[in-house]
């Protein structure tokens, strides 16, 4: 009673929502005061067997309470457990499903794997956003006793220590676990503290790793009579989210299930997020209004205009993440002005009844429930129709966690779309900086429009100016990439950001309001800045000319040459930051070349910049004076993008890889591990799809590392081109290559083949005995000796398939005598070995012996 939500306080009221509920059985006639008797002794262990001989009654009253019915029937059993509570979590976002049993029952998927093992820790932190299961896996140690469940501030210090951020933490709070035999799990990464005291950062799995596992999970956690399907809710789910997204993490798809669950494949199918959650609180404002909750009739109506203002202005306030708890009075803040006064119903009826007015107090009544009702009712409805969930006393958030995701998004393009004072509040916090700004940039990329109003222009202002220069950081950053603006309008950005912007003796120019970089989402690091603002220069210099775009410096230097190390230094460190952007890569050092190029930097690769050393590796390359030792000067962290960089270049990626081949060739191929040619990297680098099969040959027969994703980028024809030479490959890459030829192919080429090498056979029994058995057919009658060679490589329980073909043939004698030999040697020792299948080897032993080796009489 006391976990349903919202909580039942008595077993008066159970008794009176239990016996009028619609499913309540006709048959038990009972009044609610009787029955609330009858649950007095229940809860005391006494006449438990009135109820389990009832089951439709067990059912109803799992359902008012809003639990699994097999979670209510371990509840209601004698000599059930004290700590239930202690040992058993239910999932408040699938309140229908079983709970977890601490003690039976492992971690669910989605959750890594080494939180279970406290001996492998060190010290680890845990980048876990909500809902990632960070409170699941600490009272789960806590229960095996596998780990203390430690708050931060604890005095204990007792390890191994499973400790939970709930919200940041400062360096004092820190320091005292910044010992082994710890984990820290946060919904952030406290990079300084991680470098400073070396712990080992993981992160949840991708949701795509574990999606189908977590469905099949759940199926045997909702009730079998549900509208669970394991098959359509793994497709539907892949339809609706970005299983990439490391927010699609264990407690979203939880809730995701369980709505499956609710509404079935045909509720849920075709319709958007946003569709789904606006459907959702629709219905649990109306079952709460069916409860009883008068304040929630208001807000069923009116749900659009009042909850994702609400949330828009939570993001806005940037005091804590949408998904943290907020006591009530801050809840109360949230809610829109224009909702935030009730009507006064007793001056209402004093100024708008009596004869001269015409109105009678029921029509004042009636038109008062029309009007909003006020900050608290609105609050209190949320609360009532289970949105809002406390956590801790007087602690509420915003649940399940699928909703919190939609609900962000949405109040995000809100934000955006309201003064730049507003959303610039919610860039001046480091738990909503990073979703704002990654916003804007995508807003800026679709619309390419302006984002603020026109009334910031006060640099007194910390929201104002954090608005100005989001923009301009965006700006820039999209014309880096290509897009293209109002030449003016750019020009009056640069001028925004010159006036902005801070200069420091020891490096560029920075802006007023920089950023913590440590966010992976959206582009915060400084050296973004720079990018962004030497893209803005190049613009309005070619479009407005130098002197709209002012004095040379280190961020405008297109007109004249200036010492750029520090920018390039900085943008370096951006590229290498957590947020990763490949086109913003490619378009950086594709920026950095057109410097290199207007200043006209010397031939001399010492001299370069690493961000310089790209560019010219392609212009080397188109020049055809790329050698093996240019290549090796760029950092590994610039190989995937030089093939990008190259067919933007006149020169092309074809021309471009064949130069990067040839080089490596006139070097006398040497080791390619770490290089750009690397073949653990040929995914990300590129350039072996485009290479001659001469070049990809003598790779295959030096090359001992795996090749499974360079064989995985060439297509059909060129995989047929090595086969001819498969026998001379190294064991690691002729086995790549038969794991990378589809079976159909790999077919075709055992029929249409010669005489084959033994050292691929065994590789082939493996992937494709079928046709090997036909291939072995073929030759014994073609080339008998290369047959045997075949034979006598099949695994032992492929032996019924090797030794078939040996039946066709009307006589073993025709064989070659070494063959003979050979064969004969090869079956004894099987028998020797006895395999499951010996008497097939025996029987083909003694046929041998009788027809090739006859005894003398």
């Amino acid at each position: 009673m006391s976990q349903a939500q919202p909580p039942i306080g008595s077993f008066g009221r159970l008794a009176k929502l239990a016996v009028a509920h619609s499913a309540w059985p006709k048959s038990v006639e009972v009044q609610p005061r009787s029955f609330a008797a009858l649950l007095s002794r229940f809860d005391r262990d006494l006449e438990l067997d009135w109820l389990n001989n009832r089951p439709e009654c067990e059912q109803v009253l799992a359902q008012v309470l809003g639990c699994a019915l097999a979670d209510f029937r371990a509840s209601s059993w004698p000599r059930r457990e004290q700590d239930d509570a202690m040992r058993r979590i239910r999932f408040h976002d699938a309140p229908y499903a079983r709970a977890l049993d601490l003690l039976d029952e492992p971690l669910p998927p989605g959750l890594p794997t080494r939180l279970s093992q406290p001996s492998t820790w060190g010290r680890l932190w845990w980048h876990a956003p909500d809902g990632a299961g960070r409170s699941l896996a600490g009272r789960w140690l806590a229960a095996r006793a596998l780990a203390f469940n430690e708050p931060v501030d604890s005095q204990r210090g007792r390890t191994p220590a499973f400790v939970e951020l709930s919200e940041r933490a400062d360096a004092p709070s820190l320091a005292p676990w910044a010992r082994d035999g710890v984990c820290i799990a946060a919904r952030y990464v406290d990079h300084a503290f991680v470098e400073a005291n070396g712990f080992e950062v993981i992160t949840s799995p991708m949701a795509s790793e574990f999606a189908g596992d977590l469905v099949r999970w759940a199926a045997e956690r909702f009730p079998a009579d549900g509208n669970f399907d394991s098959d359509t809710a793994e497709q539907w789910l892949s339809e609706l989210l970005p299983l990439s997204d490391p927010e699609a993490c264990f407690g979203t798809l939880v809730g995701l299930c369980a709505l499956f669950d609710e509404l079935s494949a045909r509720g849920v199918r075709g319709k958007s997020r946003v569709q789904l959650m606006e459907g959702f609180l629709k219905r649990r404002l109306i079952e709460a209004q069916e409860r009883g909750s008068e304040d929630a009739a208001y807000l069923a109506r009116h749900i659009a205009d009042v909850f994702i203002p609400m949330m828009a202005r939570a993001l806005a306030s940037g005091r804590a993440p949408l998904g943290a708890p907020r006591s009530y009075e801050s809840w109360l803040e949230l809610v829109p002005e224009e909702h935030r006064r009730g009507p006064d119903l007793d001056w209402m009826r004093a100024t708008l009844t009596g004869k001269d007015r015409g109105l009678s107090s029921r029509e004042v009544e009636r038109a008062a429930r029309r009007v909003p009702p006020g900050a608290f009712r609105i609050v209190r409805a949320l609360q009532a129709a289970n949105l809002l969930h406390e956590v801790s006393e007087g602690q509420w958030c915003l649940r399940p966690h699928w909703l919190l995701r939609v609900a962000e998004q949405e109040a995000l393009a809100f934000l955006l779309r309201t003064s730049g004072f507003e959303w610039g509040e919610a860039l001046l916090s480091p738990d909503t900086a990073g979703r704002v700004l990654a916003r804007c940039f995508e807003r800026v990329r679709i619309e390419r429009a302006a984002l603020r109003d026109s009334e910031l222009d006060t640099l007194d202002s910390a929201s104002a100016t954090a608005a100005v220069e989001a923009e301009t950081r965006c700006v820039g950053l999209a014309v880096a990439l290509g897009d293209r603006f109002d030449e003016e309008w750019l020009a009056e950005l640069w001028d925004d950001m010159r006036q902005s912007w801070i200069s420091f003796p020891d490096g560029p120019p920075l802006p007023r309001v920089a950023f913590d970089a440590t966010d992976d989402r959206a582009p915060l690091h400084d050296g973004w800045f720079h990018l962004a603002a030497l893209a803005l220069s190049e613009a309005v210099t070619a479009g407005s000319g130098a002197r709209r775009a002012g004095p040379a410096s280190e961020l405008n230097p297109w007109s004249s040459a200036v010492e750029l190390e520090r920018t390039f230094d900085s943008i370096a460190a951006g590229l290498d930051a957590p947020y990763r952007n490949t086109e913003l890569h490619v378009a950086a050092l594709a920026l950095v070349d057109r410097i290199r190029a207007a200043q006209r930097t010397g031939d001399s690769q010492v001299t370069l910049h690493r961000l310089q050393r790209p560019g010219f590796v392609v212009e080397l390359a188109s020049r055809g004076r790329l050698h093996w030792s240019s290549l090796a000067a760029v950092e590994h962290s610039d190989h995937p993008i030089l093939l990008r960089l190259a067919a933007q270049s006149a020169l092309g990626a074809d021309a471009f890889s064949r130069a990067v081949i040839d080089a490596w060739l006139a070097a006398g191929a040497p080791g390619v591990g770490g290089t750009l040619l690397d073949p653990a990297r040929a995914r990300e680098n590129g350039l072996w799809p485009r290479a001659s099969t001469n070049a990809l040959t003598l790779l295959l027969k030096r090359e001992m590392r795996p090749l499974d994703d360079l064989l995985a980028q060439l297509d059909e024809s060129q995989l047929g081109e090595l086969w001819s030479e498969v026998h001379e490959f190294t064991p690691p890459a002729r086995r790549a290559l038969l794991r990378a030829l589809p079976e159909r192919r790999l077919r075709e080429l055992l029929d249409a083949a010669g005489p084959m090498a033994a050292n691929v056979a065994t590789d082939v029994w493996a992937l494709a005995p079928a046709a090997t058995q036909r291939a072995v057919r073929r030759l014994l009658f073609e080339v008998p000796d290369a047959a045997v060679e075949w034979l006598i490589a099949a695994p032992d329980h492929l032996l019924p398939r090797a030794l078939e073909p040996l039946g066709r043939m009307d006589r073993l004698d025709r064989l070659p005598s070494a063959s003979l030999q050979h064969l004969r040697k090869y079956l004894h020792d099987v028998v020797r070995r006895k395999p499951k299948d010996v008497r097939l080897a025996y029987e083909a032993l003694a046929r041998l012996e009788r027809e090739a080796f006859p005894r003398p009489h």
